[in-house]
């Protein structure tokens, strides 16, 4: 029987048996060309305009649920008048506890010492345990113009250079660790390729 003499259910299994093969193709490239405009006009990654790493320990931070990360990531870019709707502030935690899988250690480890070649850490917010390892190896910014600040909220390397401050001494970063704040201290990458936007974290947020 020939194509024109076939009903109209007869003509759609004679196309789905003739040209099956096809008509996936094209459906699967139109969903895939469908997804990559989909993540480029209304769900394209923003651009990190400053990376806050913290090094400390798992019992300090909440389980803070997506929304609340986010809220804080908000309230810091508000802070430092970042356009929202291109930039974001990044809060990357790396556990240091001694009790976590020896592999979870590692590659939070690996993943720290891989953010410094790529340029990608901008402040840093370490736990007390890990400052004797920052101050030999990590190359931090020696800071200034903090002089009315108390000296407890200092931290000073051969005790006339100062380059970090106690967590507890910021008002909206301090949010990232919920417990034993004041345990931490906050330092800038001296290396960091958004020094300027650091500093102004520092100047802006550190209750005077």
């Amino acid at each position: 029987m020939k194509y024109e003499d076939l009903d109209r259910n007869g003509k759609i299994e004679y196309i789905w048996d003739y040209y099956k093969i096809p008509i996936i193709a094209v459906v699967i490239g139109l969903i895939f060309i469908f997804s990559i405009l989909n993540t480029l006009l209304f769900n394209r990654e923003k651009d990190v305009a400053l990376d806050i790493t913290i090094r400390g320990m798992m019992m300090d931070v909440s389980s803070p649920t997506q929304g609340a990360e986010e809220i804080l990531d908000e309230d810091l870019a508000k802070l430092l008048e970042i356009d929202s709707d291109e930039y974001r502030v990044l809060i990357d935690f790396l556990a240091i506890d001694e009790n976590l899988d020896p592999n979870m250690r590692m590659a939070y480890e690996a993943k720290f010492m891989a953010k410094f070649p790529a340029e990608q850490i901008d402040v840093l917010v370490m736990h007390d345990d890990y400052l004797p390892r920052l101050k030999e190896e990590i190359p931090v910014e020696v800071l200034s113009g903090f002089d009315s600040l108390d000296d407890g909220l200092k931290v000073y390397v051969k005790e006339d250079r100062l380059i970090g401050i106690r967590l507890e001494a910021f008002e909206t970063l301090a949010e990232a660790i919920e417990e034993n704040r004041d345990k931490y201290s906050v330092f800038i990458y001296d290396e960091s390729g958004h020094k300027d936007l650091a500093k102004e974290l520092f100047e802006k947020d550190i209750k005077r």
